[in-house]
């Protein structure tokens, strides 16, 4: 588990393949509006990370009985990786809003390594 900023650092320091000259910095908000709730098409690109990390539940089969393998003195078996245990760049969605997709000659995407 990764605390908010970590996650958001990380994140940050992903390549989004994206003409900058396409987009405008943003230098002056609009009174009373706070960056994190404007969606500026020509300054703001929007991407969607949706993961879960489970861990596979154990069935009352796979438990260890007294005397079966698995006991003291018997190799136990390695866990079971988690489903998503391993978050990659390529699980990042973009939703174009506003006029990106026709101003943008090609998909905008973050850089996948895996």
């Amino acid at each position: 588990m990764y605390q908010d900023e970590v996650l958001a650092h990380r994140l940050g320091l992903l390549p989004v393949l994206a003409d900058p000259r396409l987009f405008d910095y943003p230098t002056k908000l609009p009174p009373g509006a706070q960056l994190d709730t404007i969606a500026d098409p020509k300054s703001t690109l929007v991407f969607e990370l949706s993961v879960k990390c489970e861990r596979p539940k154990k069935k009352k089969s796979q438990a260890a009985q007294p005397g079966q393998p698995g006991q003291q003195g018997q190799a136990s078996q390695p866990p079971v990786p988690a489903a998503n245990e391993v978050v990659y760049s390529s699980k990042l969605v973009w939703h174009p809003i506003g006029d990106q997709v026709r101003r943008s000659r090609q998909r905008v995407c973050v850089e996948s390594y895996g």
